[in-house]
């Protein structure tokens, strides 16, 4: 079932980054791709593009991109290899989206990283806590001290 939510989730996202509008999309419902198989230049990773972002876009970046990894870390087991495959999804998705009709940007990549470090950062804290507070419970009496009932029996 893991597997199943991971790979719906990467369909969601690909529909999102890659739709011709994501206005259109959140607003009508309307999904529609535009293939360009020769974006130019100017749409990989604009420095105008930096004084366009909305706090819309970078909560919507961060908390897609921490899904993603919430969900590679619960089907690989493994927080860094998790961190990895999600920093790889960030990145070609990036570099895939001018061949949609969009624009690669670093802000983009940059709040798809602090959602995917988030979640990382939530994995080790709680690990981090878990140990502290295994290792400062203490059973409050032990087997060994455990009073042995003695059944003397007169007859």
């Amino acid at each position: 079932m893991r597997k199943l939510w991971l790979i719906v989730w990467i369909i969601v996202l690909c529909i999102g980054l890659f739709t011709e509008s994501v206005g259109a999309l959140l607003e009508k419902g309307q999904i529609s791709f535009s293939i360009q198989p020769r974006p130019s230049a100017e749409m990989y990773f604009p420095v105008s593009s930096l004084m366009q972002v909305s706090a819309f876009e970078v909560i919507g970046h961060s908390l897609m991109f921490a899904v993603l990894t919430y969900l590679f870390g619960k089907n690989v087991h493994r927080l860094h290899i998790a961190f990895l495959l999600s920093v790889s999804f960030a990145i070609v998705t990036e570099i895939v989206q001018p061949f949609f009709g969009r624009g690669a940007e670093f802000f983009d990549l940059f709040a798809n990283v602090i959602g995917i470090t988030a979640v990382v950062l939530f994995y080790v804290i709680e690990k981090i806590l878990t140990r502290v507070s295994a290792a400062s419970v203490k059973p409050l009496i032990s087997l060994h001290e455990i009073p042995t009932i003695k059944n003397d029996q007169h007859s």
